[in-house]
């Protein structure tokens, strides 16, 4: 992706979400061990919403700050190309992460020791060069493969949306996404499921499109009028960080059933309306604290993870599927000697940055 009038602290906030969701499966895979110590405190710590709102959203925001740029000094032709080539490029490593993990499940004695674990995974087990033709054309998402394919679609639809934007018909674009987002509540790739023998992932697209141009039409905005910005006005902050403040107490202190009454409104697959909520009130209360506390948000470490993005997710998912391995034995362990190689399993997130450096050298 092009350098383009980088935002440190977007790098700084993707980095940390990278991070998040390996902590996060990590603990699905090899350390599985670790949920119930572990988990409350890494996934939805906040509330309702963990790091793949906050993944997409981003994407979609560093997108437009990116691309629009293109667009404007080059038209829309100029840009479609550029959106093109941006979905080949993921789709690119999309691919070589599927390949990999499909080859490693080609070897016997690798599928054979590896322990049983979601459906969709024991289907690449099973057939991994079927999956593997299948997830080509996205018809096989198997587990934690399923994000990159969404990424992909989302920025082939991107010039779509920039043509309305340009139209000035943002309107058309908001009750577009809206309407899309409320037919993910329905659930319709559960349904096309059910047709054919299909797994087209965790995330419900039609809804998870709402994170993506969402943060796709703020980014629009940033480059396109000048001195745009998001008022920080006390009272907003005061209902945000009551929101927040609820939705926390909702997650980590209330009775189970609290959540459960009224779950597809929390449901994370079809991002149900609490999660879109949350997500708000908490970009709300993190765009703020940007703004007072810039310097809390330039940790090279994570800001060097978040402008290498799609090489430290790919490495995560590889990471995660051949440590599955040694399930077994990491739940033979002492709690402390899991927690220290989890911990340093994580840190490794890092290794991809640092050969990418070294390459370019």
């Amino acid at each position: 992706m092009p350098q383009t009038n980088r935002i440190i602290a977007l790098d700084f906030l993707r980095g940390l979400m990278l991070l998040v969701m390996m902590l996060d499966h990590l603990q699905y895979f090899p350390f599985n061990s670790l949920l119930p110590v572990a988990y409350p405190y890494t996934f939805q710590t906040l509330g309702f919403v963990n790091a793949a709102e906050g993944f997409f959203f981003l994407s979609g925001l560093v997108f437009a700050l990116v691309y629009t740029p293109r667009y404007l000094s080059g038209g829309q032709a100029a840009f479609d190309r550029l959106a093109w080539r941006r979905a080949f490029y993921i789709y690119a490593y999309h691919i070589a992460t599927f390949a990999i993990i499909a080859l490693l499940f080609a070897w016997s004695w690798f599928a054979a020791n590896w322990p049983q674990n979601w459906e969709s995974q024991e289907m690449i087990k099973a057939a991994p060069l079927a999956m593997f033709l299948r997830a080509l054309i996205f018809t096989h998402q198997t587990g934690l493969l399923d994000i990159l394919p969404l990424y992909v679609i989302f920025v082939l639809i991107a010039p779509l949306i920039m043509r309305l934007l340009v139209a000035d018909k943002a309107w058309i674009t908001v009750l577009l996404c809206i309407a899309l987002w409320v037919g993910g509540q329905f659930r319709p790739q559960l349904y096309l499921e059910s047709l054919g023998n299909f797994h087209l992932g965790w995330f419900e697209a039609a809804a998870w499109q709402l994170m993506f141009f969402g943060g796709f039409w703020i980014g629009y905005l940033m480059r396109t009028r000048k001195g745009f910005s998001i008022p920080i006005r006390a009272h907003w902050i005061f209902i945000a960080l009551g929101i927040c403040l609820w939705l926390f107490y909702l997650r980590h202190f209330a009775p189970p059933a609290a959540e459960s009454a009224h779950y597809p409104f929390f449901d994370s697959r079809p991002l149900g309306a609490v999660r879109v909520i949350n997500m708000a009130a908490l970009s709300y209360l993190i765009y703020a604290l940007c703004h007072w506390r810039p310097r809390w948000f330039t940790a090279h470490y994570f800001t060097a993870l978040g402008q290498h993005s799609i090489q430290v997710f790919a490495y995560h998912i590889v990471l995660c599927y051949v440590l599955r391995l040694w399930k077994p034995w990491f739940e033979t362990q002492e709690i402390a000697l899991q927690l220290a190689l989890w911990g340093a399993f994580a840190v490794s997130i890092y290794l991809p940055v640092w050969w990418l450096r070294m390459v370019k050298r």
